[in-house]
């Protein structure tokens, strides 16, 4: 079960056995507990009714947020606990598809989709190689760095940003200059609502400076595959088989994201 949203540890607190020591020390992407044969021997984190859980800092929306993992029979009463504890916060359910609208928004890559079988070295993600300070080696032997270091022109995979919420199907979808050449193809496309444009900048609907009159109908972002690199703020020009639409290269997409706040802050 993934819990998303700034309220998230608040409403979690009220069903964990001790929310301050599972709280304790857990930055973003760690995790805590377990559930199955092995539970007893990992970090004893429970729900208030005793159900061994292992609890994740994480949820890859970018946001503050958990996800909850426990046996089946558990599943559902830790369901219906959550939405009850939740109502009167204004707690929405949904599904699969608004994780991949807030992940593309975030601009964190999905595996098999933006991470495939292409040789993927030329990415806004520096930190995911361990590259030595000159980016000619790795610090550490892992299986395919050869593959890696020896590949030759391998694609770029870079993140865009649109106008607005317009968006093209992945499955047909091709990528073009501004001079009409074919650079490359889409990978992700999907509609981040929670963002929009505004006197020239993007704010999100979180955004503490954002205007007074700030309505985010949101925007359409993701991931192209092409070959070679454009620098942020350069536009292209996304094509599927019933439009075109011009979208700008970023480095970063949806701003003051929460997912990295301090757990001691978001209580």
């Amino acid at each position: 079960i993934d819990l998303q949203g700034a309220a998230s540890a608040k409403l979690l607190a009220k069903m964990l056995a001790d929310p301050d020591k599972t709280f304790d020390a857990m930055p973003y992407f760690s995790f805590k507990g377990g559930f199955g044969p092995l539970a007893s021997a990992l970090d004893d984190v429970k729900t208030d009714d005793g159900a061994p859980i292992l609890l994740s800092r994480s949820g890859y929306t970018g946001e503050f947020g958990f996800e909850i993992f426990a046996q089946p029979e558990h599943i559902v009463p830790l369901w219906e606990r959550i939405l009850d504890l939740g109502a009167p916060k204004g707690l929405l359910t949904c599904g699969l598809a608004a994780r991949d609208s807030l992940r593309a928004g975030a601009v964190l890559p999905l595996s098999h989709q933006d991470i495939g079988h292409w040789p993927f070295i030329n990415h806004p993600w520096p930190f995911a190689l361990p590259f030595t300070p000159d980016g000619k080696q790795f610090t550490k032997d892992f299986i395919g760095a050869a593959a890696l270091l020896s590949a030759s022109d391998p694609d770029h995979t870079l993140p865009f940003v649109g106008k607005d919420l317009r968006k093209v199907d992945t499955d047909s979808a091709t990528v073009y200059d501004t001079d009409g050449n074919r650079l490359g193809e889409v990978l992700t496309c999907a509609t981040d609502m929670g963002i929009g444009w505004a006197d020239g900048r993007i704010y999100s609907i979180a955004s503490p400076d954002r205007p007074a009159d700030f309505k985010p109908r949101g925007l359409c972002c993701g991931f192209i595959r092409i070959n070679r690199s454009l620098a942020a703020g350069r536009e292209v020009e996304l094509r599927d088989k019933r439009r075109k639409i011009r979208v700008t290269i970023a480095d970063d997409i949806r701003p003051d994201r929460t997912a990295r706040r301090p757990l001691k802050e978001m209580r």
